[in-house]
């Protein structure tokens, strides 16, 4: 007998393909829709990088905005001190108070605080010690510039280890999000800091030349310059000079002093401001090993300065803190205002700040060591031949002297725009996990070399 074939079996067997059919497009459906989601996943987490991204460069811009406005109000008052306070060595005495002040709070005190406050609040503090300085200016007497520079070497300890600190930190989370080399994205957050720094330069003594302009024609202490029977300059300028026993000093007119001062002012609240409003705190990526009890700062500095690497890089600090100090110090007054007058301090120190500009747009690609090596060994040969001019050159109001007066500046700025992002970024590959102490030591040794120099 045959098989008997019922309805519903024959419908099952008819419907058969159709359930596989069903059963596959759904699979393709699930599988569609597991790659839509991964794709998804992808996209956010692209998007979320591209918006920590843009964000990380906001901060590093932000700080180095900031550190800008700082020496701007800094660099043009620090220059000017020897002149503008130059009566019983006021100004010179203020500038060796500041750096022994940087010294001592960075040995003691600039660790604890930035751990204490943490790098953003450290960086609101360091500008407000600076206005305070600006403002003793207006009333310079012993007994409000000397407590003003003890104020604001702390506040400089403090703002070149927070900042150099922050910005590092911001390129070590840049190279996370791009998946890069943190030496290299180091390097480069540093160079816009330091291409930020330099251009202070120049900014600075703009306002500088504008108010003083042709100032050595009309100055009210000329009965006193006239009164100096003889007087040195350069080389030779030992700090005595016959006829009334004391160095050259020819102090502005007050009234251009203190239009000079309010705008600087003015640039320090505005760094106060840029950092409240345009920093993020970034305290929290710290990790946790990173993090040190505020109390054991000190001994962590200390170690640092007892290492090997450390003592291979504390005569390149002290001997850039050396030149910088006699840049501002000496070669502002013995060379620029003694011989030109102190109208010309802005122009000079503008070519300064020029050629320290456009040499950091150079060294941004400079990345490997042997490229490190070969800038630092231009450096040190322009710093050299800088020293050999100032020896035998003779400072007088002529075509040569105003030459030579800025061919030195332009020397000094394409080695000092090596030397100060190079040392920053071999002390941040160094010691990666103790950036604050490196930077401390940094500093600590530099403004050793400021104070040096100065006395």
């Amino acid at each position: 007998m045959g098989e008997i074939q019922t309805p519903c079996r024959n419908a099952s067997a008819s419907n058969m393909p159709n359930l596989l059919e069903k059963d596959q497009g759904l699979e393709r459906i699930a599988v569609t829709e597991n790659d839509n989601i991964e794709e998804c996943q992808k996209n956010d987490a692209t998007l979320t990088n591209s918006i920590r991204e843009r964000r990380l460069k906001k901060n590093a811009i932000s700080a180095s905005f900031a550190f800008f406005c700082v020496f701007c109000s800094l660099t043009g008052l620090q220059a000017l001190q020897s002149s503008i306070n130059c009566i019983e060595g006021l100004g010179f005495a203020s500038l060796v108070t500041l750096y022994t002040s940087t010294v001592l709070s960075g040995l003691f005190l600039t660790s604890f605080l930035t751990e204490v406050l943490g790098n953003r609040k450290s960086m609101i503090l360091s500008p407000v010690c600076y206005v305070v300085f600006t403002v003793a200016n207006f009333y310079p007497s012993w007994y409000t510039m000397i407590p003003a520079a003890v104020i604001i070497g702390l506040g400089t300890s403090i703002l070149w280890t927070a900042i150099p600190t922050y910005v590092t930190t911001v390129g070590e989370l840049l190279a996370q999000c791009k998946d890069k080399s943190p030496e290299g994205m180091i390097a480069k957050v540093l160079a816009v800091l330091f291409f930020f720094f330099n251009l202070s330069s120049v900014i600075t003594f703009v306002p500088v030349s504008i108010v003083y302009w042709d100032q050595s024609t009309d100055n009210a202490n000329e009965t006193q310059v006239a009164e100096t029977l003889m007087y040195t300059c350069g080389a030779n300028d030992c700090q005595v000079t016959e006829g009334n026993a004391t160095t050259y000093c020819n102090p502005p007119k007050e009234e251009l002093t203190y239009t000079l001062l309010g705008i600087y002012v003015a640039e320090g609240l505005a760094a106060v401001f840029i950092v409240v409003f345009f920093v993020d705190n970034l305290d929290s990526h710290i990790s946790n090993k990173q993090r040190k009890q505020p109390l054991k700062e000190l001994g962590t500095t200390i170690r640092v300065c007892l290492t090997i690497n450390m003592a291979m890089l504390i005569p390149l600090s002290i001997y850039n803190g050396i030149h910088l100090a006699f840049i501002v110090g000496d070669f502002s007054k013995s060379y620029i205002s003694c011989s030109l007058g102190v109208d010309m301090v802005g122009y000079v120190f503008i070519c300064y700040g020029a050629i320290c500009t456009c040499a950091q747009f150079l060294l941004y690609k400079m990345r490997t060591t042997k490229q490190r090596i070969l800038m630092m060994s231009v450096a040190f040969t322009c710093l050299n031949t800088c020293y050999i001019l100032l020896l035998i050159m003779e400072p007088e109001d002529n075509t040569i002297t105003k030459i030579l007066i800025f061919v030195i500046p332009i020397l000094s700025g394409i080695a000092d725009s090596i030397l100060w992002r190079e040392i920053s970024v071999v002390h941040a590959l160094v010691f990666p996990r103790n950036k604050e102490a490196a930077f401390t030591n940094k500093n600590i040794w530099q403004s050793t070399g400021d104070r040096k120099s100065v006395v």
